[in-house]
């Protein structure tokens, strides 16, 4: 009683303050060791070979609420996304736990699983419910005639192709997931930035038609793109704790550069000192919301086919290092063209995109290039440098007329070549082709060499482009019109991706560069639905992937 008394007494006299002050300090100890900007213990983090979603081989319903209600609201410790990193914390499937989503298609049961103290990862899963109907799936096999590849697609792809999209914070877009065996399929989601994630989910796919191979693929239908919605609305994750900031862009345009008052915290001063972007490898990276400043107040404007905006809302940052160069979007252009250099792109519309593109950046032209006109072969001069597109969309010519091609980079003294000829090759030829067409464009090229006249020293010497430059195939869009239907096309994400994995160590044991077009495009593969329903231009990805071919041309010193 005695104790009790002198409690009552320390709350009369003012000693409930001291209480609320040891009570602060006792939360306080709680919460700040949790307190941190991106991403702790680096030591466990592990690099990653894509872009965003890789399987190990990537409006709130009531599921979701049991998500927010699961999230703790005071940890000592949790992992918050890391920004423009390639490393990623390894998924602990022990520790996920799994919550089921209203699924639209009764024949699929959906599920989403996340860490409770990791917020820079997640993983989605689809299974088909019945077990009979899968077995029959299955049994059917994989419309593939390579034995080998066969048996690949029947382990690791399944008869399903489903398509992830997420929104918000991060844009991530992927038909690779990983199949589990019995028709379930996983897609483990790694996050690279702090805030509300929108995810969606679609069937694609089925009977295998995700991926077909054959030597008489001309012959096979179109596989239909089903595009059924598996989930009855978008699922809006409210993505990381409360002291998890959200990484924003750097503008685009001087006049909204910005200073920071205070110092800057090591791990904002450790984003502003990457190193600029180099190699041969392709560069991977994430697309960010585009910093704000430009979205309010843009020195351009996108347009807006069917009044729908398709650019100037993400933008592509790498990962681990930095495009300096002085061919960036409102940067000093001219200094690219001032010494005498060819570039030659050879290929199909895509690579005649990117070809414009480029001349359209160096030439300082403002605004966002709205057009490339189709011609088989067109050239341009910007300052000192001279470019060339040469239409050869499955390198046909140079592979069956290489000393035409040659004639022609002898004659113009071409310094940096482009091959871009994989998209038209997907439609309706099995991968053995492709390969076999890549080795005809790169010793094509690799014996394109001239010796120098006779008694003029090096005069009129060639050893061919010091920089090579292969071009992945592009994202296909979701078409399911008739002219898709009509075409027969069978290029499919999952194929071309699995070309994309294929050709990168071809390229490099050659010695060329290569630019993952693939991999740039894909996270947007939903925006040319509303522009030509085939090519990039207008859109986020375009502009990364300028960036990136610029780069690659050595033109342009580093600002």
């Amino acid at each position: 009683m005695r104790g009790a008394s002198s409690i009552r007494y320390m709350l009369r006299s003012g000693g409930a303050r001291v209480c609320t002050l040891i009570l602060i300090i006792v939360l306080g100890t709680l919460y700040l060791p949790s307190f941190h900007f991106y991403a702790e213990d680096d030591d466990e983090l592990f690099p990653t070979s894509g872009n965003n979603t890789i399987g190990e081989g990537a409006p709130e319903l009531a599921p979701a609420k049991a998500l927010i209600d699961a999230v703790p609201p005071i940890r000592a410790h949790h992992r918050c996304p890391a920004p423009r990193t390639a490393k990623v914390h390894q998924i602990d499937r022990a520790r996920q736990l799994c919550t089921p989503l209203k699924s639209a298609l009764p024949a699929f049961a959906v599920s989403l699983c996340y860490e409770r103290d990791a917020y820079d990862a997640f993983t989605v899963r689809a299974r088909r419910v019945d077990q009979k109907e899968c077995a029959r799936l299955e049994a059917k096999g994989p419309q593939v005639e390579d034995e080998q590849m066969r048996e690949w697609v029947r382990k690791e792809r399944g008869p399903d192709t489903l398509w992830l999209r997420v929104d918000g914070a991060e844009r991530i877009s992927t038909q690779w997931s990983t199949y589990e065996g019995g028709c379930a399929y996983r897609f483990d989601v790694h996050v690279r930035n702090a805030g509300d994630l929108y995810v969606d989910l679609w069937h694609a796919y089925e009977d295998y038609q995700g991926f077909v191979e054959g030597q008489h693929m001309r012959a096979l239908p179109w596989p239909p793109l089903l595009q059924r919605r598996l989930l009855e609305q978008p699922i809006r994750l409210p993505w990381a704790a409360s002291d998890c900031r959200p990484y924003t862009v750097p503008p685009i345009f001087e006049s909204h550069l910005t200073e920071v008052p205070a110092p800057l915290t090591p791990a904002d001063q450790a984003l502003e000192d990457l190193p600029p972007c180099t190699g041969d490898d392709p560069i991977r990276g994430s697309y960010y919301p585009a910093n704000s400043l430009d979205v309010l107040w843009p020195e351009w404007n996108y347009p807006q086919p069917h009044g729908r905006p398709v650019g100037g809302r993400y933008r592509f940052m790498p990962h681990d290092c930095e495009w300096r160069h002085a061919g960036m979007r409102a940067s000093t252009a001219h200094r690219c063209t001032r010494r005498r250099e060819s570039v030659y792109m050879l290929g199909d519309s895509h690579g005649r995109i990117i070809y414009d593109g480029m001349v359209h950046r160096l030439n300082g032209t403002g605004g966002v290039m709205h057009a490339s006109h189709k011609l088989e072969f067109k050239s341009a001069k910007v300052g000192q440098v001279e470019f060339a597109f040469q239409w050869d969309p499955r390198g046909e010519l140079i592979a069956a007329e290489p000393q035409k091609i040659c004639a022609a980079l002898i004659e113009r003294k071409v310094d940096v070549f482009f091959a871009s000829i994989a998209f038209h090759l997907a439609l309706d030829e099995p991968t053995h082709v492709f390969l076999d067409r890549l080795e005809a464009v790169f010793d094509a090229v690799h014996h394109c060499t001239k010796p120098a006249d006779r008694g003029h020293g090096q005069h009129g010497a060639y050893s061919g482009p010091r920089t090579r430059v292969l071009v992945t195939p592009a994202a296909v869009a979701p078409r399911q019109d008739g002219d898709a239907a009509a075409s027969k096309q069978k290029s499919t994400n999952a194929r071309h991706a699995y070309w994309a994995a294929l050709a990168a160590p071809v390229a490099r044991a050659r010695g060329w560069a290569v630019l993952d077009q693939f991999a740039l495009t894909e996270p947007m593969a939903w925006e040319p639905m509303f522009t030509d329903r085939l090519h990039y231009l207008l859109t986020d990805a375009h502009e990364a992937i300028v960036d990136e071919a610029v780069g690659r041309t050595g033109l342009c010193p580093d600002e």
